[in-house]
């Protein structure tokens, strides 16, 4: 029975009888997280009188809006919306219609951020020395800790992909995937690094190397000769010394700026596109 038993009804004399039950109602509605944690989540509570015709009963609503003075505010979801509408049937209904907005602020502190430091940090690696012995265990550990992450983010959302998979579950998935390929590339660049000198670097490799020294050293002189002697630069300035040998260190050292620059465009990318994402959306 709706309301609390033996409530009271007030009869006025126009024949109008009034009954204001009061009733305490749980109901759950399902959760859109595409946009976690910038979600805003719509429940509709539908109050319907079953066995009834549209000549026996019929909802009128007193106002447009719930009245929310009794309101308690929660410290996770903000109530911006609300309305009220009744329908004739069959059967006689009445919709009270809520919009709740999510509070980014703590999750956003605690997870989308260190999230994206991370994958700002797993980039870096590119910049440890090779000598350092930590290149591996570095990069080893930043995926680790974009696994655990994950792990706290599908924690918190519900166990579904409708309409589709979260906007961050999305961005961890690939920082995670981003963070193997960094993992990958450092060990091959560890392995270029070290390999025997007996080995000789392709000949493909040495020119695009010698390119690049080409280029650098004719920039290098076009600079001098502007600014100290105001000079004709040099056409082909000769790369002499160490520089006219490539080791397979110096192959090591190409290809971690080009890795670099690369993740650097690829983490770029994948962040602008979720923020994008989340503003369009939102």
């Amino acid at each position: 029975m709706f309301g609390i038993k033996d409530s009271y009804v007030i009869i006025h004399n126009s024949g109008t009888v009034t009954w204001q039950p009061g009733h305490q109602l749980e109901f759950s509605c399902n959760i859109d997280t595409t946009y976690f944690p910038f979600d805003t989540q719509k429940c509709t509570l539908e109050v319907i009188s079953w066995g009834y015709n549209m000549g026996d009963i019929s909802f009128t609503p007193t106002s447009s809006y719930i009245n929310t003075l009794q309101y308690v505010e929660n410290s996770e979801w903000k109530l911006t919306f609300t309305s009220v509408a009744s329908e004739d049937g069959p059967p006689p209904n009445t919709k009270f219609l809520m919009h709740f907005q999510r509070r980014p602020l703590y999750l956003i502190i605690n997870l989308i951020f260190p999230v994206i430091l991370l994958a700002l940090l797993n980039i870096t690696v590119f910049l440890l020395p090779q000598d350092s012995g930590e290149r591996v265990g570095f990069a080893i550990t930043l995926l680790l800790s974009i696994v655990v992450f994950l792990t706290i983010a599908q924690g918190l959302l519900p166990a579904t992909a409708q309409p589709r998979l979260s906007a961050i579950c999305i961005v961890l998935i690939l920082n995670m995937v981003m963070s193997g390929m960094i993992t990958v590339s450092v060990i091959v660049s560890g392995w270029i690094y070290y390999k025997p000198e007996y080995y000789d670097v392709p000949n493909w490799i040495k020119k695009i190397i010698h390119f690049k020294l080409y280029r650098r050293r004719t920039n290098k002189n076009q600079i001098h000769v502007q600014t100290v002697q105001n000079e004709k630069t040099i056409d082909k300035p000769p790369i002499d010394g160490d520089e006219s040998k490539v080791t397979w260190q110096m192959v090591a050292k190409y290809y971690d700026r080009i890795s670099l620059i690369f993740y650097v465009i690829c983490f770029m990318c994948g962040h602008v596109f979720y923020a994008i994402d989340v503003v369009k959306g939102g």
